[in-house]
């Protein structure tokens, strides 16, 4: 029983850490281009508030993981024990 709440878990883990990295590489790719476009912006002051508006989405985005995952390994030991 302890092997497959372990099991469950590192998978649970396993895709989390996934998810995290993909989106993450969508975040960089974005911020690139918004660096790259500061230059030809009239208003580069615009860039800037985009830029910290997608930080603190990508935060949101973290925490938000981290709480899923909290829930499913509640949920796992619960049922179990």
């Amino acid at each position: 029983m302890n092997e497959f709440i372990q099991s469950v878990a590192h998978r649970t883990l396993a895709a989390t850490q996934q998810l995290i990295a993909c989106q993450m590489g969508k975040v960089l790719h974005e911020k690139e281009k918004l660096l790259n476009m500061r230059d030809r912006c009239a208003n580069p002051c615009y860039i800037d508030d985009i830029l910290k508006h997608i930080g603190a989405r990508q935060v949101n985005m973290i925490h938000r993981a981290q709480y899923n995952v909290d829930q499913r390994l509640k949920a796992l030991s619960s049922a179990w024990f």
